[in-house]
């Protein structure tokens, strides 16, 4: 019995010690790891450091008396660093370094009235916290001149926290590619304020003011100018006539243009043979034409969700084969003219807009197979017009025939559905026929229809009148209590019409707005490194414990 006892007190006893044993084990593998993992984080350190420390500061007055002189001196990477004062200098960089200044009210730059102020020729440059003003006056045409800031063939340069005054464009890129124009105010340059000229591509302009300019205006893009981004703009008091908030001119397409404001220009934003651009939520007011111009063979563009009122012409105006593009959801308000006009422009979609306090809501003038959907078209002059186009101007033609654009006379084809036409001085004004006009609205207004009687049949059919009984017409419908048809009854067929008045919302379409994706934070490649290690680590050494365990039964 004794001996019995022994084996089992030994037993439990080498259980234990087993077990002891295992944990100690864990807890040195445990402490092992940590340690590597320590190790990594100390190498990482370190190597960080070494980085930063390697990176010299140039200071200017202090180490050298002229800007010129200390990038002269300074090697890729470097930073210069320029203390408060004016420096009457024009600066040529062409190597990768940055250029701070203490504070961009204090810290200037003065050209001299010659020349550009600050050239850079190299990639990875960043200039930041100046006044660069003073430039030369010399250009010799809208696209070429002296500058405050001038950029030539770079790439990944910034140019940020500036003021840029008195030059004669502000600040002038050409042939380069995804730069950062950022937090500048650009105002009283005599030729302009940004100009992104020739092949200037995925280039960002973010949070600029560009205002008091003259020249083109705010901010222009020209020529081959591809896939930027135009977002949160301040352009204003660009005030010329032919002065423009944002233009963009020649094959400048698949653009982003969002979030800017653009007031008292001579157009807000304003295209001009340019096309597949995105241009949305932007507020276009009191400009002295069109708050958005569409201007000859400008097509696929999208426009939505801008506002664009009390501007001395449209809100929105198309123009000259401008085709294929989609206007939704734009309020179009208080405009001295049209809210949205199409001069001479087909297939386009019109979706969910309101136009209201305008001369005209809508006028489709020359133009066929449009789609005219779900909108508001209120208290105005007139609702609707769809009538033959004018005479263009012979300017006009003639930049229209160096593109082999032919202006068009007739307006046919056109669907006009589900709209509200209510509260104008006449709904609609028809004079052309062949196009489709049903499932309306048409109430409250003094004249529901009226026009010269065309010669081909218009369909006015399944319309809302105002009334049951369908609308006035003094030899069809005499006894009808909603808005008169005031035309002749020969080719506009009415019968029938809605007899009860359907509930509907203005669009039964959802609308979808497109916007710029916040910045992602950007880790460096040592970082990124560092914590995949540490993530393969620590899941060996689960793994390994896990079948430790699994092996010692525990």
């Amino acid at each position: 019995m004794d001996m019995m006892v022994t084996k089992i007190f030994l037993r439990s006893s080498g259980r234990k010690s087993s077990k002891k044993s295992l944990t100690t084990m864990n807890k040195k593998v445990i402490i092992f790891a940590l340690l590597i993992v320590l190790s990594i984080h100390i190498v990482f350190c370190q190597s960080e450091l070494n980085h930063t420390s390697s990176i010299s500061v140039i200071r200017v007055p202090e180490d050298y008396s002229i800007v010129q002189e200390a990038i002269n001196a300074a090697s890729a990477g470097h930073i210069i660093i320029i203390d408060s004062g004016v420096y009457y200098e024009n600066i040529v960089i062409s190597k990768p370094i940055s250029l701070i200044g203490k504070s961009k009210e204090s810290t200037i730059i003065d050209g001299g009235g010659i020349g550009d102020v600050v050239c850079i020729s190299s990639a990875e440059v960043k200039v930041s916290g100046f006044t660069i003003r003073n430039s030369g006056k010399n250009s010799t045409e809208e696209t070429i001149g002296d500058a405050g800031v001038k950029m030539s063939k770079v790439k990944n340069c910034s140019i940020s926290n500036c003021i840029i005054v008195d030059n004669y464009f502000g600040i002038y890129m050409t042939l380069s590619n995804n730069n950062v124009l950022e937090n500048n105010t650009c105002f009283k340059n005599s030729g302009g304020g940004m100009l992104l000229f020739l092949s200037c591509n995925n280039n960002r302009l973010v949070n600029n003011t560009s205002m008091l300019n003259g020249g083109f205006g705010g901010i222009l893009l020209r020529e081959s100018c591809n896939f930027n981004i135009i977002a949160d703009n301040i352009c204003e008091w660009n005030s010329r006539w032919d002065q423009h908030g944002i233009k963009l001119l020649d094959f400048c397409n698949n653009n982003i243009l969002e979030n800017n404001t653009s007031v008292h220009n001579g157009d807000g934003i304003f295209l001009l043979i340019s096309s597949n651009n995105l241009i949305i939520n932007n507020i276009l007011n009191s400009d002295l034409r069109a708050g958005m111009q569409i201007y000859i063979g400008s097509v696929n563009n999208t426009i939505s969700n801008n506002t664009c009122n009390l501007n001395d012409g449209e809100g929105i105006s198309l123009y000259f084969s401008s085709d294929n593009n989609t206007i939704k959801s734009n309020l179009c308000s208080n405009n001295s003219k049209r809210g949205i006009l199409l001069w001479s422009c087909n297939n386009n979609t019109i979706i969910n807009n309101t136009c209201s306090f305008n001369e005209v809501a809508l006028e489709i003038s020359g133009s066929s197979s449009n789609k005219v959907f779900y909108n508001v078209l209120s208290m105005s002059y007139q609702g609707v017009d769809i009538g033959v186009g004018g005479e263009p101007e012979p300017e006009q033609i003639e930049h229209m025939r160096e593109f082999g654009i032919e202006p068009r006379n007739n307006s046919v084809g056109n669907w006009i559905n589900w709209n509200n036409i209510t509260r104008n001085k006449t709904g609609m004004s028809i004079s052309c026929g062949r196009n489709q006009v049903h499932w309306n609205y048409i109430e409250g207004n003094e004249w529901g229809m009226t026009g010269e009687t065309p010669k081909e049949e218009v369909n006015v059919t399944y319309n809302w009148w105002g009334d049951a009984t369908g609308p006035f017409h003094s030899s069809e419908n005499p006894n009808g209590l909603g808005n008169e048809i005031h035309m002749s009854g020969e080719n506009v067929l009415f019968k029938p019409w809605w007899i009860i008045r359907k509930t509907t919302s203005t669009s039964t379409t959802s609308t979808t707005t497109t916007s710029i994706q916040q910045a992602i934070p950007n880790y460096t490649s040592s970082m990124f490194i560092y914590a995949v290690v540490v993530v393969i680590i620590v899941t060996v050494l689960s793994v390994f414990l896990y079948l430790r365990r699994k092996r010692e039964g525990v």
